[in-house]
C-alpha cells in the first residue's frame, strides 16, 4: 500500500502545474487517506469536502433505515381511503424530503468547494502556508 500512495508524491497537479494555484480538488486524496487513518483533523485541514462527503454519507444511511423502518407503509388498496384524511401538503413533504436532503447536500457542497477553493489560494498568494 505505501507503494501507491509514494507514487503520488512526485505526481503534480495538471490545474496547479498550468495556473501555479490549487485546483478545487487539491488535497482530496490526501485528506481521504487521512479520515481513514483516524486523523479527522488532518483531513478536514487538508479539503474538508471529504469529511463533509462522509457526514453527508451517514446522513443518508440514517435517513434512509429511519423511512424504511420506522415510518408507517400504507398498502396500496387502502392508499386511497388514507389519502383522504391528509393533506396533499402533507403527502408532497413526505415525498420531497429526500429531495430537499440531496439538494441540501450537494448545495453545502458547493459552498464548502468554493471558499475551501478561495481561502486557499488567497493564502497561496499572499506567501502563508496552506496546508499542513
Amino acid at each position: 500500500m505505501q507503494y501507491v500512495f509514494s507514487f503520488f508524491d512526485n505526481y503534480t497537479c495538471m490545474f496547479r502545474r498550468l495556473t501555479g494555484m490549487y485546483c478545487p480538488g487539491c488535497g482530496g486524496t490526501r485528506a481521504f487517506y487521512s479520515l481513514l487513518h483516524g486523523h479527522v483533523v488532518r483531513s478536514l485541514l487538508y479539503h474538508p469536502i471529504v469529511a463533509y462527503g462522509f457526514l453527508v454519507f451517514l446522513a443518508g444511511i440514517l435517513l434512509f433505515l429511519k423511512r424504511l423502518f420506522f415510518e408507517k407503509k400504507t398498502p396500496p388498496s387502502s392508499e386511497a381511503a388514507c389519502g383522504a384524511n391528509k393533506s396533499t401538503s402533507e403527502r408532497n413533504a413526505n415525498k420531497a424530503a429526500p429531495e430537499r436532503f440531496v439538494v441540501s447536500a450537494l448545495a453545502g457542497a458547493a459552498i464548502i468547494l468554493l471558499l475551501h477553493y478561495i481561502v486557499r489560494n488567497i493564502l497561496l498568494m499572499l506567501g502563508l502556508p496552506s496546508m499542513p
